[in-house]
């Protein structure tokens, strides 16, 4: 059974959300029967990337494919500013987005900024967001641990904020959120990464 998802990693910039995507697409390509998998060679979309991912749930076999835009981390602004701000990338491809499935809030644990604006994105992506829409609070820079500055207590209790806040902002929400952190440069969690992505886009279509 196929199954497709629009998975939206958000997140302040530096955190690593672009080359998370081409750690994933990386992985994908190393599974066994990864053209089988998908049935074509994997292309671009406008600026999306297809992450195919294989899914057994209950004696049922799914073919995921998480389909992945990353928006830039920059804030819109009065003043002139380079590049092109998250709202405005949006904008341009809000008539693409038919619904977001899983959103990525994604924070470098050796970046506190990154870390207290999460509440930000939570409320950038709430008109984008459905009632089953899944979260996932993802660190990164894995490999750096020893110099985190994002304690897992704080992590911890952010969650239950969140949930709260979520709530609050879609009051008939019946989503969740994970907790995960992973290193792009190792790979490390990289691969529950993926099962929860599958796993948000199956509860998000609501397969299971």
């Amino acid at each position: 059974m196929r199954a497709t998802g629009f998975v939206l990693p958000v997140g302040n910039g530096g955190v690593g959300k672009t080359s998370l995507a081409r750690v994933l697409l990386e992985f994908s390509r190393d599974q066994d029967r990864y053209e089988a998998l998908i049935e074509t060679k994997v292309t671009k979309n406008l600026e999306f990337e297809f992450v195919p991912i294989p899914w057994e749930e209950n004696g049922k076999h799914f073919r995921v494919m998480a389909q992945i835009l990353v928006p830039p981390g920059q804030k819109i602004m009065k003043k002139k500013q380079q590049g092109r701000s998250y709202e405005q990338v949006i904008d341009i491809y809000r008539f693409h987005i038919r619904r977001v499935d899983v959103v990525l809030l994604v924070y470098s644990i050796l970046q506190e900024d990154s870390w207290r604006d999460i509440h930000y994105w939570v409320k950038e992506v709430s008109d984008l967001v459905h009632d089953h829409t899944q979260y996932i609070l993802l660190g990164t820079h894995l490999d750096s641990v020893e110099q985190r500055t994002v304690i897992w207590e704080d992590i911890a209790r952010e969650r239950r904020e969140l949930m709260t806040l979520l709530r609050e902002v879609e009051p008939s929400w019946e989503g969740s959120c994970e907790l995960l952190e992973v290193s792009n440069r190792t790979g490390q969690n990289i691969d529950r990464l993926r099962e929860l992505l599958a796993e948000g886009i199956l509860k998000a279509g609501q397969y299971i």
